[in-house]
């Protein structure tokens, strides 16, 4: 099923670095199936992805390049969700499940962060000074300033 899903994302558009993530999301889901028992999408019920789900918590990043190991960030967990949310919804319309499974779930909320840089007094002032004194100008201006 995975390999008709692909020739639907290419009908579709999507990108060959899309269509490798929304593969290797599968195939991951794929270990977990075997690891719980379950051999077919069919056999999948609504509380084994959220037993998924809950495991992508705790579940180390694979491209970890550092020395610890580090979990899935919550933005990534979101994709693998929407990638899975994508993937029922092919399985539903293709005739090959009754419902879409993973319609229901819910996505984490993603925390807020503050600007890793920001401009220095120096910066601003060279930035105000660059705004021309006409109408537009004051208006980017009041802009700026708030």
């Amino acid at each position: 099923m995975i390999e008709e899903f692909v020739l639907y994302l290419r009908r579709r558009g999507y990108s060959e670095f899309t269509i490798r993530n929304y593969r290797q999301t599968l195939h991951q889901l794929m270990l977990w199936m075997e690891q719980q028992g379950l051999e077919d999408w069919k056999q999948l019920t609504r509380q084994h992805l959220e037993q998924y789900q809950n495991y992508l918590m705790f579940r180390p990043s694979l491209t970890n390049r550092r020395a610890t190991p580090r979990v899935l960030t919550v933005r990534t967990r979101n994709r693998i969700v929407s990638e899975l949310k994508s993937f029922f919804q092919f399985l539903r319309k293709s005739g090959y499940l009754a419902q879409n499974l993973a319609s229901d779930l819910e996505l984490a909320k993603v925390p807020k962060r503050l600007p890793k840089r920001v401009l220095s007094v120096c910066e601003i002032q060279r930035l105000l000074a660059s705004i021309p004194n006409h109408p537009i100008g004051i208006r980017d201006r009041a802009m700026i300033e708030v």
